[in-house]
């Protein structure tokens, strides 16, 4: 079976929208609840939040005059901010209209409706700042969620499922070094001492849902443990090493009876990520070498990116 490279691309990238607003949301939910109980630890986490996920010239504009509650709501349903939630749900919605002879009639109606959800809920704020309480981002956390599983118990494991695995693979390794690399402080600087450092920590294993998870592996909290799980785990969904496996097993299962030990070039990138990731001593991480790693972890899975881009979704002609 051949699926044509249009049809590649939008299942691809139906499933990155879907796992950018659902790490949205997550964020949101996070920050939001830590606020509360620690409304003195979230001061630097909103502006961050916006650098870190927003249009850098649509961030210019609504950096004035900024909120918990405006920042929310930039975040999360303003139509001018292409990473807001709203906006990735659109884009998602449209990239499986086009498919809708691809995809299952659940999958089309369960994404339709997400979507449906958050624009009524845009279109019914009275104000800039008017936002909906934490329950409704957890909702949207878990209906994302849902739709994953929708997507895996109704659409045939064949070239179409593999794309789709992909985008949200991919998407989720980045997203989980963007969380790393937006929350660093609580992993490098002074806070990490005493009741503070726990509290941060545990909004840094709130952050990637890898809370329980994590203490299953683990019997103490630190930074050096949790860079350990959230980058080197081969076993936790959210975890990049874990990510750049499915990745590599959705490109290996693409390439049918292509044989070698690098199938394309994006296959080569992933090995050897994987390959450096495996001999990654994250104790050399604890410190000031943090943030230049992650954001060479991020180029080079934005270059991996880039490869599935030129070997499956652009056309030759």
């Amino acid at each position: 079976m051949y699926v044509l490279s249009r049809v590649a691309d939008s299942v691809y990238w139906l499933n990155r929208y879907v796992e950018r607003a659902e790490s949205y949301a997550r964020l949101i939910e996070t920050y939001w609840q830590l606020s509360v109980e620690n409304p003195e630890l979230t001061g630097p986490l909103w502006p961050a939040l916006l650098e870190t996920t927003a249009d850098t010239s649509v961030l210019q504009e609504a950096s004035e005059r900024l909120s918990q509650e405006t920042t929310i709501a930039f975040l999360a349903f303003d139509r001018q901010n292409p990473n807001s939630i709203l906006s990735c749900l659109l884009a998602a919605r449209e990239n499986a209209r086009s498919i809708r002879e691809k995809i299952s009639k659940d999958m089309w109606e369960t994404i339709h409706e997400l979507y449906t959800q958050v624009l009524q809920q845009a279109e019914s704020r009275k104000s800039p700042s008017d936002i909906p309480d934490i329950a409704f981002f957890r909702q949207l956390r878990r209906s994302c969620q849902a739709f994953y599983g929708i997507s895996d118990s109704t659409l045939s494991h064949d070239e179409t499922y593999f794309f789709a695995l992909l985008g949200r693979s991919l998407e989720r390794a980045d997203k989980t070094t963007r969380i790393l690399d937006l929350q660093s402080y609580m992993l490098t600087g002074e806070e990490q001492s005493g009741d503070t450092g726990l509290i941060l920590s545990f909004a840094v294993l709130r952050a990637t849902s890898a809370h329980e998870m994590f203490s299953q592996a683990y019997p103490r909290v630190s930074a050096e443990n949790i860079l350990d799980f959230l980058l080197l785990s081969r076993t936790f969904p959210r975890a990049v090493t874990a990510c750049l496996l499915q990745i590599e097993y959705a490109l290996r299962s693409l390439a049918l009876e292509q044989k070698g030990f690098f199938i394309n070039k994006a296959h080569k990138k992933v090995k050897q990520l994987l390959l450096e990731l495996r001999h990654t001593d994250v104790s050399r991480l604890v410190g000031d070498q943090l943030n230049a790693y992650l954001d060479n972890l991020q180029m080079r899975l934005n270059e991996i990116g880039d490869e599935i881009t030129r070997t499956y979704f652009v056309s030759s002609s």
